[in-house]
């Protein structure tokens, strides 16, 4: 269907002529899909269960900076986030690991001041997450056994014999 067409119109009225008129939506909705890429299943259950999305509105010289709530990331590996008004956001997809220690997955920005990535006022966003090799300071900061290894660390500097027996006594209540 051609944008417009010429329309010429003499002296008389004219009849039988059918207008259509598509207004822009005003609010866009973002749906969102998460895949791994070094997996055998690409929305693993135990990836998804600890996995959230942050929204954020970027500020712009007719509006601030808005925070929208944090989303769990569905079971089917997607997030939707409805009725945004048009701007930059950023997305930060993340897993939280335990009450205080999140690790950021991915993070990205998405324009929505043009209509080349919309489709029906809906945009599509594929995060695509790749496996990074933990650093050892990652692997301390997210075991649960980290403090007590330093605990452990720290006595068996001054006192050998009373380190050995403590280790002996964890060990026993956990393999009982």
């Amino acid at each position: 269907m051609p944008s417009s067409i010429p329309l010429t119109l003499g002296k008389n009225d004219a009849t039988g002529i059918d207008f259509l008129v598509l207004s822009k939506s005003k609010t866009i909705d973002i749906r969102g899909y998460v895949t791994f890429k070094d997996v055998n299943n690409s929305c693993p259950e135990e990836k998804v269960k600890n996995l959230y999305v942050e929204f954020k509105r970027m500020a712009d010289k007719d509006n601030e900076e808005i925070d929208y709530p944090t989303s769990k990331v569905m079971m089917t590996c997607q997030f939707v986030f409805p009725r945004l008004s048009r701007g930059e956001y950023n997305v930060k997809i993340f897993e939280k690991q335990g009450k205080s220690y999140t690790k950021v997955l991915s993070q990205s920005r998405i324009d929505l001041t043009n209509d080349i990535n919309v489709n029906d006022g809906v945009y599509i966003h594929h995060v695509t997450i790749e496996k990074k090799n933990a650093s050892f300071q990652d692997d301390l900061s997210s075991s649960f056994f980290s403090p007590i290894v330093m605990v452990l660390l720290i006595l068996s500097i001054f006192k050998w014999n009373t380190t050995v027996s403590i280790i002996e006594k964890i060990i026993s209540i956990f393999y009982k």
